[in-house]
């Protein structure tokens, strides 16, 4: 599949962190006298961003959301995302790996189906995160890393994600949502090529129907339908992020036909992809 001639960007781990053989980084958010901006981007890792002091915006795949006093957010490998820090704001990200994710099994169930990436916790709950969050960084600054450790204190923090995460109702031990994370899955590697739910049915051994029972419980929608918005949601991020044209980009999501791809993504969002392009201008932004 061809791809646009300027691509999101996207980042991770350096080439001393793989010498050293690093899974997880840790890195303090300080802060500043005026606005702290990057461009849109993305990663190969997961990002979990601790803010002790809010104050901004963080946009993640065209959903905003307010930086709140004592809050945390959970970026997955691949979102897109634009951190719009506001003076005076701070705290600390750590980045890690999916391998350390897969070293935490019901956290990564979490980690596969949050839909809201802000966690919002009270001051008491927030100082008892920032304790573990100290410990995660006396064994990540020593000498000898032991990623044991590391990963004990990730596992603790993320356990007070998960706990918040629980509150919305999220069901994770059904069989049917191990189906879904496991669908999840699938459609992140195949979406581009692959848009039958009876493939994706087939790749569970289970039955169409039996899909997609399990999709509109987890999201409330059928399983085309949650293919359809992946594809949009890809199709909306290389418009509005990279600087391909609607016909590389149509391309590059698996479409042959070009026209038949301006069909389908004004019938699913109600406007033209040149249109959404043109009104995608990050040029502008303050500072």
């Amino acid at each position: 599949m061809k791809k646009p001639r300027k691509e999101i960007p996207v980042h991770d781990f350096s080439p001393e962190d793989d010498l050293g053989k690093r899974q997880v980084r840790l890195e303090v958010l300080q802060a500043r006298d005026d606005y702290a901006v990057s461009e849109p981007h993305r990663h190969l890792y997961y990002e979990l961003f601790f803010f002790k002091t809010g104050g901004g915006t963080h946009l993640v795949d065209f959903t905003e959301y307010t930086i709140a006093d004592n809050s945390v957010h959970l970026i997955g490998p691949g979102q897109v995302h634009l951190l719009h820090r506001a003076p005076g704001s701070y705290g600390a990200v750590i980045h890690f790996r999916k391998e350390v994710a897969l070293l935490l099994p019901q956290v990564h169930q979490l980690l596969q189906a949050t839909r809201t990436p802000t966690f919002d916790f009270t001051e008491d709950t927030y100082s008892r995160i920032e304790l573990i969050l100290s410990l995660f960084e006396d064994a990540i600054r020593g000498r000898d890393v032991q990623m044991d450790e590391v990963v004990a204190c990730l596992w603790q923090i993320l356990l007070k994600v998960n706990a918040s995460e629980r509150s919305r109702q999220v069901k994770y031990e059904t069989r049917g949502y191990k189906y879904f994370s496991q669908l999840r899955q699938l459609v992140e590697e195949h979406y581009r090529e692959n848009l039958a739910p009876a493939w994706y049915a087939d790749q569970l051994h289970i039955t169409e129907k039996r899909l997609n029972e399990v999709c509109k419980e987890a999201t409330g929608t059928t399983v085309s339908a949650y293919l359809k918005d992946r594809v949009i949601l890809e199709a909306r991020r290389l418009l509005a992020h990279s600087g391909g044209s609607v016909k590389e980009i149509s391309y590059h999501l698996g479409f042959e036909d070009p026209s038949y791809f301006a069909r389908f993504f004004k019938k699913n969002t109600g406007i033209t992809a040149g249109e959404f392009k043109m009104s995608q201008d990050w040029g502008d932004k303050p500072d």
